[in-house]
Parts: C-alpha cells; sequence; structure tokens
C-alpha cells in the first residue's frame, strides 16, 4: 500500500492517490506501524503540495518531521518544506533541500534522485544560480530520460524548466502521458513558457495567491525587462501572512466568528457598525469559500488560521 500511493502521485494519478493513501494510512493506524505512517504522510504532504494546497502540505510535512527520525520518511517532507521554502521566499541556504539531496545520495535510487534533482532544478531557476549538483551523473541520466519522453511526470517537468532557465542544455522534453490536471502554479509557469507580457501578466494573480513571492518577483522582473511599467503590485504583508488571504481585520472578525460571535457582537466588540461586520463577514465566506459561518469556523481552523 505504501508503494501504491507513492505511485500513484508520482505518476500523476492524484484521484487514485487520495483513495490509496486513506486506505495506507487506515491500514497502518491498524497495525500500529509508524514507519508505514510516516512514509504515508510524507506522500500525502507531496500530493497536497503538487494539488497546490500549500498550507495542507506544510502541516503533513511537519507532523512527519516531528514523528520520528526514519531517514526515508523524511525525504518528502524535506522536499515539501525545501520547495516551498523556495517559492515563498528563494533563501540563499535551503537547509530541507540540502536534507533531502544527502537522503537521495545516500539511497542511490534513481526514483528517489529524480524528484530530489527537480527541487534542485527549480530553487537554481528561482535563485537564478546554477547547482554544482545538477552535474551529477545520475542526473543526466534522468535527463537523457526526460527529454525521451521518460521518467515520472515531475522530473519532465522540471526537466523543461531546466532547459528554459539556461542551466541546462536540453533537447526538446517531451510532457508525455499524465492524468494530473495541472493546478494554479503550473498554470503560472506555462505563462512563465510563453514570455509575454500578457502572459506573465496572467500568472501574477495566481503566484500572489498561492504566496509564491519570490516566483511572482521574477514575473515582475522579466516584465520590467518587457518594458511593461504598470505592473500590478503584490497582496501586503499583512494579507499575505495568513494562507486565507484574509486582511489584519478580517482576521480580527474570523477570530470571534469562529468563537461563536454574532454579526452585532463583532461589531460592539470592534468598535465598527454592524453594516461593516456584515461586509467583513460576507468578504471572509467568499476568500475562505464557504457557504456558513460554521463552514468557516471550520475551515479556519484546519487552515490554521
Amino acid at each position: 500500500m505504501s508503494n501504491l500511493c507513492h505511485l500513484d502521485v508520482e505518476q500523476g494519478r492524484f484521484g487514485d492517490a487520495e483513495e490509496s493513501i486513506a486506505s495506507a494510512l487506515r491500514i497502518s493506524e491498524e497495525r500500529d506501524t509508524p514507519i508505514c505512517t510516516m512514509w504515508q504522510l510524507g506522500v500525502r504532504a507531496r500530493l497536497r503540495l503538487l494539488q497546490d494546497d500549500w498550507p495542507a502540505a506544510e502541516r503533513d510535512a511537519r507532523a512527519v518531521l516531528a514523528s520520528g527520525k526514519f531517514p526515508l520518511g523524511r525525504l518528502w517532507p524535506r522536499l515539501v518544506l525545501g520547495l516551498l521554502a523556495a517559492r515563498r521566499d528563494a533563501p540563499p541556504d535551503n537547509p530541507d533541500l540540502d536534507e533531502l539531496w544527502c537522503l537521495s545520495d545516500r539511497l542511490d535510487n534513481l526514483g528517489k534522485i529524480a524528484p530530489a534533482a527537480a527541487a534542485l532544478a527549480e530553487q537554481a531557476w528561482i535563485l537564478r544560480r546554477p547547482d554544482p549538483r545538477l552535474a551529477d551523473p545520475r542526473v543526466a541520466t534522468l535527463l537523457e530520460r526526460a527529454s525521451a519522453g521518460g521518467g515520472p511526470a515531475t522530473l519532465r517537468a522540471w526537466a523543461r524548466r531546466l532547459a528554459r532557465a539556461g542551466l541546462q542544455e536540453l533537447g526538446s522534453v517531451d510532457d508525455g502521458p499524465s492524468s494530473a490536471p495541472a493546478g494554479p502554479y503550473e498554470q503560472a509557469l506555462a505563462h512563465w513558457d510563453d514570455d509575454t507580457a500578457d502572459a506573465l501578466l496572467a500568472a501574477l494573480p495566481l503566484l500572489d495567491d498561492l504566496g509564491a513571492r519570490a516566483v511572482a518577483a521574477l514575473f515582475r522582473g522579466r516584465l520590467r525587462e518587457l518594458g511593461v511599467h504598470s505592473i500590478p503590485r503584490g497582496r501586503s504583508a499583512a494579507t499575505r501572512a495568513n494562507p486565507a488571504g484574509l486582511t489584519e481585520r478580517q482576521l480580527d472578525v474570523l477570530a470571534l466568528l469562529v468563537d461563536g460571535l454574532t454579526n452585532a457582537e463583532i461589531a460592539a466588540r470592534l468598535v465598527i457598525s454592524p453594516r461593516t461586520a456584515d461586509h467583513h463577514v460576507s468578504a471572509i465566506l467568499d476568500k475562505l469559500e464557504v457557504r456558513t459561518r460554521k463552514e468557516a469556523a471550520v475551515r479556519a481552523r484546519g487552515m490554521g488560521v
């Protein structure tokens, strides 16, 4: 079951992966096998990252790292946390991706080296800085497979990114079959490949909504290079400080809503008009993509807001 849920994710069968991971976790819990649970939660973290549910991916990854030191179980959490750090802030040093590469290097398995190499390639593109680890002969073998249409879908995607960033000479990379739908992040990257002002501008809301600040900065820099002067700014720090994109005032309202206060009580507590409270609550429901106050409270708790 552990292998099945991993391969479902690796090959882009996300619908099947939801079922196989749920079944695997249930079996592991019934048989009290913490190592299997650790691996399966890590696989789910990777799935959530690929589905662009970054808060859920981060929660699963951190839960795995807090549960034990099984080396193989730490593989996917390090991948998730390292990529999130690169996409959000592009730190010059990324301990998560460093450990990821060390783990995959020790395993010396092409199936594990492939996603690690893909993550390093993505970081190299974001930083606009070559990574000497990508000169590993095993990476060259994987890139040859990718250019011929072989290898996992995740590697093929980032082999294209590596080539278009000018960090590696590669021929045309065949997309290959994949049943996984392209989420907002992959859609944004497709806009980068178009390299037109309209395409780059269309990608900015996608990246800003995800909180991919470092990647959005690349897009804005490219727009300036193309001579575009009116470039939308990203969301304010206060707005992007939470995964739902709520403003500080909306967070205040949400906290009271979670505590069960009515709109009138919220207005009195925050010293605002009832009409303003109604407006904030409506905006919160819209941003959380829910219909009722109860659903908003559940969603807020789940997202850690």
